[in-house]
């Protein structure tokens, strides 16, 4: 898989979409989630992706394994954004599409999943900035949403703040210098160690249970 795949799913998705939830629908139109996968996206994909009937029963027995495979099937894959070229802004696409929005409120309304890759790529040869442009735009999609005010800790945290114990995406294009970079050994390599960090945290804190 894409190594920009693996900084996303590892130190977004995994960090920021918690377990289980099933939050009212005015606050949250996915209705129940887990992993940040919604019911409706499980019943469509379930049968297609696991031969497995997607219920909320299924949904709730949710593995990391499975949810990885979906945000790289319907997600990274369908939507083209292997196509684009800048690894920060795959990263922003990427969580644009996984939490709503996507291309549109990055200011890509028009044309083919494969054509708005393709501008994107053209703008950001034009536009060294292009990344902190449409990370504004996204903020601005967020906040004009009816429901902004139940998300908005978590939103704005996401995209740029952080918290004391996760990374924003954009602390994430900053620590990797990410904007406009060439993805080579040392991001593969870092990332590994990341990984392998953390499999030996959730080891030491299973053994404390």
């Amino acid at each position: 898989m894409d190594a920009v795949f693996e900084l996303w799913n590892e130190y977004i998705l995994k960090e920021w979409e918690g377990g289980i939830a099933d939050r009212p629908l005015k606050d949250d139109p996915g209705g129940l989630t887990n992993k940040g996968v919604t019911i409706a996206v499980w019943r469509e994909w379930a049968p297609k992706l696991f031969n497995i009937v997607g219920n909320e029963a299924t949904l709730r027995q949710l593995t990391e394994a499975q949810a990885k495979r979906v945000a790289y099937e319907i997600y990274w894959k369908f939507y083209g954004i292997d196509k684009v070229t800048n690894p920060a802004i795959k990263l922003l696409l990427a969580d644009s599409v996984w939490g709503g929005g996507g291309y549109s409120s990055l200011g890509y309304k028009s044309g083919s999943y494969a054509q708005r890759a393709a501008q994107i790529n053209k703008d950001n040869q034009a536009n060294s900035n292009l990344f902190s442009v449409l990370v504004n735009r996204r903020l601005a999609y967020l906040r004009s949403l009816p429901n902004y005010q139940a998300n908005k800790n978590g939103w704005e945290n996401r995209v740029w703040k952080g918290d004391r114990q996760r990374l924003s995406l954009t602390q994430v294009v900053a620590k990797y210098k990410l904007n406009n970079a060439t993805v080579g050994i040392g991001i593969i390599t870092a990332l590994t160690m990341f990984i392998v960090g953390r499999a030996v945290y959730k080891q030491l804190k299973e053994s404390k249970k």
